[in-house]
């Protein structure tokens, strides 16, 4: 079982994670035909610059963490009260 996996995801979180899971497969797809650039199957100081390079890291580097989130769901509950 899945942490979360039984949550209730928004109107918006979902489109994120339909987002999310459409980059994360096309990345899979191009690794499956490109295995020299499979990031996990690279030494890290040889995979930094795929990294740095990918949509799906560089998507989740930018969403909120730690405080942020919870900042943000503390005042999206004090709307809906």
């Amino acid at each position: 079982m899945r942490i979360g996996g039984k949550m209730r995801l928004s109107d918006a979180e979902l489109r994120v994670n339909d987002t999310l899971m459409k980059l994360k497969a096309k990345e899979l797809d191009v690794a499956r035909t490109t295995t020299t650039n499979f990031p996990p199957a690279v030494h890290f100081f040889r995979a930094k610059s795929l990294i740095d390079k990918s949509e799906v890291f560089n998507m989740i580097k930018n969403m909120p963490k730690g405080k942020h989130t919870l900042l943000a769901m503390l005042r999206l509950r004090l709307r809906l009260v």
